[in-house]
């Protein structure tokens, strides 16, 4: 009987690790996260949501509402990088998408996509091979990472 109860204990926590990730998120767990992307926001922010799904491969998607002097400030970064790529168009972005231009060195790439800026990379996190993405847009203080392991 205690063996059932183990097992029955071990599956549900699998179940519900993802609901406890989304829940338990602090913004130290967010400045930590935005560390990849080389960016510090200076001034408070909020976490205005949170979701986590996928069981082995966990995607978090990260909404933030940031004040107005971080956004103009990842904005500049991402439009002053050195390797910054405007698309104008989907046909320029599949070409680029489907090149050898995603790299796994952690080596962060800055677009400007039609509609939104990004911040992109691929790196080992925690010994798992990670892919980040980090979207903003213009006008707009809300931040988007998203984090696919």
């Amino acid at each position: 009987m205690i063996i059932y109860g183990i097992i029955l204990v071990a599956l549900l926590s699998i179940f519900f690790t993802n609901n406890i990730d989304e829940i338990l998120i602090t913004k130290q767990d967010v400045k930590n996260d935005l560390k990849h992307f080389n960016i510090q926001l200076k001034d408070d922010f909020e976490i205005e949501t949170n979701s986590v799904s996928g069981m082995p491969e966990r995607n978090q998607e990260t909404k933030l509402k940031i004040s107005e002097k971080d956004a103009q400030n990842i904005l500049n970064r991402i439009k002053n990088a050195e390797n910054f790529v405007n698309f104008k168009n989907d046909a320029e972005l599949m070409d680029y998408s489907t090149s050898e231009n995603v790299r796994e060195n952690g080596e962060i790439l800055n677009f400007k996509y039609p509609t939104f800026y990004s911040r992109e990379l691929n790196k080992t996190v925690d010994n798992i091979s990670t892919r980040l993405f980090l979207i903003i847009k213009e006008n707009e203080n809300i931040l988007e990472y998203q984090k696919f392991e």
